[in-house]
């Protein structure tokens, strides 16, 4: 049987990016949260796309942010 996917919180997924920020490193606030780092990764990127929906801006965020 395949296991049922869960929905996180919007509030949870910006709590977990904030600590990505601050911490950055991605692997890690996923290790903590028990949650897939290319999940996490994901949600940084969801929400520097948001931030910057300039493409030109989004990559320059991106450098600074790795």
């Amino acid at each position: 049987m395949i296991p049922m996917s869960q929905t996180y919180a919007p509030e949870f997924k910006q709590q977990v990016v904030r600590e990505v920020r601050e911490t950055g490193n991605a692997a890690l606030v996923a290790r903590q949260h028990q949650l897939n780092p290319s999940m996490v990764r994901r949600w940084v990127r969801e929400a520097l796309t948001a931030e910057y929906p300039d493409p030109q801006a989004l990559s320059l965020a991106e450098e600074t942010c790795a």
